[in-house]
């Protein structure tokens, strides 16, 4: 249900391209158009990636992933992901619900499934967390109530975090999808908390809107049972901090908040970048900071710091024209400020192409003169012109005045190890509670300095490495793109550690060598991207591929990562029939062949490892032992695979043989998605693909010599597809698109010689991945970013579809699948690890044989009064009959009971319409007719 209309930025394009193709006598291709938008997309991107063995294990590049998911998602109307977009989808699911007198309880819907979610001790991205000042007692014992925030998952807590058998619990109350950034108690009263949302710093470049784009501040004043929104902050993009606290005898509050820039333009939070106060409990906001010298904008706050006397100190970032980062301000009431830019404005050279970028700052808790603050640089890039901060690039400082004067000394030398390569992601600082003179930096790993009161831009040698990401073992072990460090300030021997995979507790921190612990104990906040199961009845082993934690696998019960899998996990397959047979990659082609999945160590690696995309669409063919992967990446405007987009990986008894097929067409977009038809057969392995453009292709015999035919449909959008599904046959096709502003599902009974939309009742928002019910072909499921969708063909003459959320909700899910066998269904989701279901296949096996195909003739056509349908002389029972336009809207519903029979078509608006006929005895057939 796709209602809204947009400003058309891409459209005004493909209107001038129009314009151009018609004064020049030939017809506009749109599609054409739309390819020639996607090569300019890339060309900004196209950024050199991995190719060293010691990059390719880099553990993350989150810029990669949130380009992908921009080119997904974005609205083709307008050239972007729509801001709002998401969230008038919420409300369009509120509406659904209640229209179906469901009220807002997802307990009370009328789902056929339950969903439950798969334990996990792995966790995935976390920023925010903080200590509870109220201490719990467990069994006589006190403990540290540790509450956290993932990016995509919502607030959870663990109410006993020094111990890691402790379990972290899902705060109800809050969205399941909640981007949290910040959690802030108020320091007069226990019980009230406050929950910051949206992720600025990653994919800050230009594609923010990709990410986590928050929606203001949440409050509980019941120690978290109950929560709220504050209605002032519904539009403030990223709240990048929160601090509460006493001002005489009022209570005020401070957020900083900032916009983001989105290809270049500017997406401006309501109200405006700046360090907004409250001192009515945040029923209005006041921003407090200056301007940037020479403009009427006020400075993009990135953090706030409160040291123990009351001074309020900020810190800075690029705002959205490159301007005011680097710098630290202090203040004693809130509202009158000193800046500090001295060492900035020696330091970085923006008129040279290097910038400086957040500054991030923090108070020594035993001495309030003792300050520090990291200023994180970054160089501009000659091929996209974007900033790119790293450690490298960076500086630290520290004051002895209370931030009244500065002085710059060493980071660590890179001879101890690297301690950031992308500052803009991941960076943070913490000091010693009993000792102002030892800190401890964080990023891709950790370091030490003790003494720090004697450091100088010259003393790099004194630091002490203390944790590394890599290899993931031993006590110096915390995962990559550490983000927050936190002493417990009771227990300050004990530290924890935020990071891209979940929390670490150190102990010994006051030592030289903290030893560090995974605390993750159901934490269950994965970002998952892909999935597979066993297809074997009764065995519950999966493999699926997750953000920055690897690939993981279901086994025995647990989840865990698979034995030698790194980087961000993609594409996973189990062979159906050696199930002993896997295969696991990460980012861009680097598949890995694992003969024996018992046995991990006996790999094959593939040799093309470069090509595709970040998260790089495949399939897998059991019955050949065929590999198809997709090999157009950020590099298509070389056109160097265009006509060879596929790569096929033949594996056999210990070996692989790769092959780069030519498929005899031009390909003008990367594949998106790749579908191995489960009709396939020994002597021949047929498989279908779709682009980012929203072509459809089918491949005959892709195992030996292809043959390729486009099968895009004539109304198809010029939007990315995102998954392809094969019904009873290769004549029953489903395709869903990812993108905001289109028609995102269509079905075809004809091998796509005619398609029909079947969006129906569905509100807009990304379709990630769409399946027929196995057990039921006229059955469909959909994994969207509001949840898991149902559609039911047999029932009734509407498209109806419904969601099946209990104990899911609405959360982001990326990709489903579902064994025939048993029912087993299993769903990943992008923050909130695996759910699985049971469907009852006792209530499909009485179910009647496959019906026989009903063979119809329709005339005239084109028709202008009536419609002629004659039906074979096999025919039996009551006929259906449907005529619906392209839209998927209901014009005709009739039932016959003849099989010559004739419909009124005088009335009806002229145009193409499908006619599609069944009864209970044959199944559906689709014909495309023409109304003149």
């Amino acid at each position: 249900m796709k209602a809204k209309i947009r400003i058309p930025i891409v459209g005004a394009l493909l209107i001038l391209c129009a314009c151009f193709f018609i004064f020049s006598g030939n017809t506009v291709d749109e599609r054409e158009a739309y390819e020639a938008f996607l090569k300019k997309e890339y060309a900004k991107f196209n950024t050199s990636h991995p190719t060293t063995e010691d990059e390719e294990e880099r553990p993350d590049q989150p810029d990669h992933a949130y380009f992908l998911n921009h080119i997904q998602t974005l609205d083709p109307a307008i050239g972007h992901v729509p801001l709002d977009g998401l969230n008038e989808a919420a409300e369009e699911v509120l509406s659904i619900r209640r229209s179906a007198n469901l009220g807002m309880s997802i307990s009370e819907t009328n789902s056929d499934l339950e969903w439950n979610n798969i334990p996990a001790d792995i966790a995935g991205r976390v920023r925010g967390i903080v200590i509870d000042p109220v201490r719990p007692t467990i069994n006589d014992r006190e403990t540290t109530r540790l509450w956290a925030g993932s990016v995509t998952g919502g607030l959870w807590v663990n109410e006993d975090a020094g111990n890691p058998e402790s379990s972290w619990t899902p705060v109800d109350g809050l969205m399941a999808n909640l981007g949290v950034s910040v959690i802030r108690f108020d320091p007069d009263n226990d019980d009230a908390i406050y929950v910051g949302t949206g992720e600025s710093y990653t994919a800050v470049n230009i594609y923010r809107e990709s990410s986590s784009v928050g929606n203001g501040i949440w409050r509980s004043t019941d120690h978290g049972d109950t929560w709220e929104q504050l209605q002032s902050t519904t539009d403030f993009q990223y709240i990048n901090d929160i601090e509460i606290r006493m001002e005489g005898e009022t209570k005020v509050i401070y957020a900083a908040v900032v916009s983001g820039i989105y290809k270049g333009a500017t997406f401006q939070s309501t109200p405006s970048d700046g360090l907004f106060r409250s001192v009515d409990n945040g029923d209005t906001w006041t921003q407090v900071l200056p301007n940037i010298p020479n403009t009427d904008t006020p400075y993009s706050p990135s953090d706030i710091e409160v040291d123990g006397i009351g001074r309020m100190f900020v810190g800075t970032m690029r705002n959205n024209d490159l301007l005011g980062a680097g710098v630290i301000l202090h203040s004693d009431d809130g509202l009158e400020w000193t800046v500090f830019d001295e060492i900035t404005e020696a330091t970085f050279d923006p008129a040279n192409q290097y910038y400086p970028g957040r500054v991030i700052i923090k108070s020594a808790p035993s001495d309030p003169n003792r300050v520090y603050a990291m200023i994180s640089g970054g160089l501009t890039e000659t091929k996209t012109g974007w900033i790119r901060d790293a450690g490298s690039n960076s500086i630290i400082i520290q004051s002895f005045d209370q931030g009244d004067t500065w002085t710059q000394f060493a980071l660590p030398d890179p001879s101890l190890g690297t301690w950031s390569n992308i500052t803009w992601h991941a960076a943070t600082i913490a000091v010693n509670p009993t000792d102002p003179n030892d800190i401890i930096i964080g990023a891709l790993n950790g370091f030490k300095l003790e003494n720090a009161d004697g450091a100088s831009i010259v003393s790099g040698l004194d630091w002490i490495p203390t944790s590394f990401w890599n290899p993931p073992n031993g006590s110096k072990y915390v995962h990559a793109d550490q983000h927050d460090i936190i002493y417990d300030p009771e227990r300050p021997d004990t530290l924890f550690v935020s990071t891209d995979g979940g929390v670490f507790m150190g102990t010994n921190a006051q030592g030289d060598t903290p030893v560090f612990s995974e605390i993750n104990k159901d934490f269950n906040t994965l970002q998952y991207y892909t999935l597979d199961i066993s297809d074997q009845r009764g065995e519950e082993f999966l493999m699926a591929g997750t953000q920055d934690n690897n690939t993981t696998q279901l086994s025995n019960s647990e989840i865990s990562f698979f034995p030698g899998a790194g980087g961000d996990g993609a594409y996973t397959f189990i062979d159906k029939t050696e199930p002993n047979l896997v295969i696991h990659s990460s980012q861009y082609n680097r598949f890995n062949i694992v003969f024996n999945r018992n046995v991990p160590s006996n790999t094959r690696t593939i040799a093309n490892r470069s090509t595709g995309l970040f998260i790089n669409p495949a399939d897998y063919d059991s019955d050949n032992n065929l590999l198809y992967a997709n090999r157009i990446g950020i590099d298509i405007n070389n056109n160097e695979n265009n006509t060879t987009p596929l790569l096929r990986v033949r594996v056999g008894n210990q070996s692989i043989t790769e092959t780069i097929l030519n498929l005899g067409v031009e390909i003008n977009s990367p594949i998106s998605t790749i579908k191995v038809s489960p009709y396939s057969t020994s002597t021949s392995s047929n498989l279908f693909f779709g682009t980012q453009s929203g072509r459809l292709y089918r491949v005959l015999n892709g195992g030996q010599s292809p043959l390729t035919r486009e099968r895009t449909g004539a109304d198809f959008p010029t939007s990315s597809i995102s998954s392809i599904d094969v019904g009873r046959s290769e004549s029953e096709l489903l395709v869903t698109f990812s993108n905001f502003g289109v028609n995102s599902v269509w079905y075809s009974s004809d091998a796509g010689d005619t398609w029909v939309s079947i969006e129906g009742n569905l509100p807009d928002m990304p379709i990630r991945h769409g399946i027929f019910n196995p057990l039921n072909r006229d059955q469909i499921y959909l994994a969207t970013e509001l949840g898991i969708w149902f559609l039911d063909r047999t029932e009734g003459d509407g498209l109806t579809w419904r969601q099946e959320q209990v104990g899911i909700g609405d959360i982001r899910v990326d990709m489903i699948k579902i064994r025939k066998s048993d029912g087993w269904f299993v769903a990943a989701t992008h923050g909130r690890g695996i759910y699985e279901s049971r469907i009852n296949v006792d209530d499909f096996i009485t179910s009647t044989p496959e019906l026989p195909v009903l063979a119809v003739e329709a005339f005239p056509n084109p028709a202008t009064e009536s419609l002629r349908v004659r039906l074979n002389e096999n025919w039996q029972g009551e006929t259906n009959i449907t005529l619906t336009d392209l839209q998927g809207r209901d014009f005709v519903q009739q039932k016959f009971s003849s099989s010559d029979l004739t419909v009124d078509v005088s009335t009806l608006p002229r145009g193409v319409y499908l006619l599609r006929v069944w009864s209970d005895r044959f199944k559906s057939t689709t014909k495309r007719i023409l109304l003149r």
